[in-house]
């Protein structure tokens, strides 16, 4: 029989990854009973309808295959909206979008998660009221721990893994817990073992090859990314080291983009160039300061108006594309805003009657 409830018992239970006899045992009937349903040779009572659906999960519309399709559809109409509303940084619109679809669908791990995400990012983005950080950590965390608890999608599962880590380890939180953060990173998969580095080793034909090096090239664009932003965030002993550190990364991303085609990435850049402006400034070096600031500005420009989709040209990712329909932040200003707000730094003091500074602050 298609579409049987019997199926639809068995597809939930391999889906939640537990045995005909695990189940029984969890609405308190017999394996036989689990087996018979199955089988499509009998039915649960209408009393285990209810024990049933919370064994999975989900809801009784689900498991019935009731308007399982119409559900789908509408929450991909929420990830639709979700996308337009992150591309224009709209944090808090974003958390209403999440509650409002949790309110719905209180049992779909994927809405639950979206909400656990925007919570965090109203904390990291500082766009809820200090009293209102504490109560939305914690409810990132309890949301996160019952998707660890219930959800048996692995991908839901590492992105609520992510959360439960960076909400653990924001330091001025009442919540924070150093140990939880890492017991929770440790719950997560190997770098060798993770999608990401498995799946170019999965192709071998000669029709493969061409997917094959797409991911090799995404794959080499993340380490990138990964390693400018540990080695820009680290402390340094002295201004100097951290100068050299900064250029010396700022040298392989140029060597990496040498056509200047950064594209997202352009953010990058114009925030070493910023960092390294600050720098300079502290060591009262005015040319390279204000060199760095214009540099800065013209980054966050270019990423400001970034064309809706283009390749990067760049023979190390030539088979990549990225653009603005991509963009996702956690803030409404543009960059060349953000950016110009830091002009306001008082250790600006000492080239701030310089022209090119004067320029850039009218801009």
């Amino acid at each position: 029989m298609a579409n049987s409830i019997g199926q639809k018992i068995k597809e939930l239970r391999k889906k939640k990854g537990i045995t005909q006899e695990q189940l029984a045992e969890l609405i308190f009937v017999t394996p036989q009973a689990i087996s018979k349903w199955e089988r499509d040779v009998g039915y649960p009572d209408i009393t285990q309808i209810v024990p049933l659906a919370d064994a999975f999960g989900v809801s009784t519309d689900i498991l019935l295959n009731h308007e399982e399709g119409k559900q789908n559809a509408e929450i991909e109409k929420y990830r639709e909206k979700d996308i337009e509303l992150s591309h224009k940084g709209l944090v808090n619109e974003r958390l209403h979008l999440w509650r409002e679809a949790t309110q719905k669908y209180p049992r779909n791990f994927r809405c639950l998660y979206n909400l656990a995400e925007s919570l965090w990012s109203s904390i990291i983005s500082e766009t809820c009221a200090k009293e209102e950080q504490e109560p939305n950590a914690r409810e990132a965390i309890a949301i996160c721990e019952r998707i660890i608890k219930d959800c048996t999608d692995n991908e839901i599962r590492g992105c609520a893994l992510q959360i439960l880590v960076f909400t653990y380890s924001i330091g001025w939180l009442e919540c924070a817990n150093e140990e939880k953060a890492v017991e929770y990173a440790n719950m997560a998969d190997g770098f060798y073992t993770c999608r990401e580095m498995l799946l170019p080793n999965a192709y071998f034909t000669k029709e493969g090859q061409k997917e094959k090096k797409a991911l090799i090239q995404s794959n080499n664009k993340q380490f990138i990314d990964m390693i400018s932003m540990n080695i820009c965030g680290q402390e340094y002993e002295t201004e100097k080291d951290k100068i050299f550190a900064l250029e010396t990364m700022l040298a392989i991303w140029n060597a990496l983009f040498y056509d200047g085609n950064f594209l997202f990435y352009h953010c990058r850049i114009a925030n070493i160039h910023s960092s390294l402006a600050k720098s300079y400034a502290k060591e009262q070096n005015k040319e390279k300061a204000l060199e760095n600031l214009q540099r800065a500005y013209y980054h966050a420009n270019k990423y400001d108006n970034l064309p809706e989709l283009t390749n990067y040209t760049s023979i190390f990712f030539s088979l990549l594309d990225d653009g603005s329909t991509r963009v996702s932040k956690n803030y409404s200003e543009t960059n060349s805003q953000l950016f110009l707000n830091t002009l306001n730094d008082n250790r600006y003091d000492f080239i701030r009657e310089e022209k090119i500074f004067k320029e850039l602050q009218s801009k």
